[in-house]
């Protein structure tokens, strides 16, 4: 049976959820009218909807590398880091094209997010202390 890998396994198993139920929102959930109106750009590309592939996609990625001892985690955190990175800029083009007013507050989020998944992945996992008896001599 496999085992997870530490805590910073658990971090990759908990963040593939949020990231689970992030594509979730995309692809099955009738989109908001503030982010129609913020993603209304790139409909000419793709649909709104099928945006939620990546995070899927991501979150299977991050759940299989939180099994995984390290270097080979790496790929989970870079897929949980690379996603939030690409939407913080997907809400940032229409900031700046004044489609979305308040898009420079969810392009921080989702860059806080990204950050936040660096941060961890630089961490290592405790080492679990040897029990040492002295005896005084």
């Amino acid at each position: 049976m496999p085992r997870l890998n530490g805590r910073r396994g658990a971090f990759q198993l908990l963040f593939s959820l949020t990231y689970l139920a992030l594509g979730v929102s995309y692809l099955l959930v009738e989109p908001s009218r503030a982010r129609a109106n913020a993603l209304d750009w790139l409909t000419a590309f793709v649909d709104v909807n099928d945006l939620g592939w990546p995070w899927l996609i991501a979150a299977m990625v991050a759940a299989m590398s939180a099994f995984q001892v390290e270097p080979l985690d790496r790929y989970g955190f870079g897929a949980l880091a690379a996603i939030p990175a690409a939407w913080g800029c997907l809400y940032l083009i229409p900031t700046f094209t004044g489609e979305a007013r308040t898009g420079w507050i969810t392009t921080c989020l989702y860059w806080s997010l990204a950050v936040a998944v660096m941060v961890v992945a630089g961490m290592r996992n405790p080492v679990k202390p040897v029990n040492v008896v002295r005896v005084d001599q």
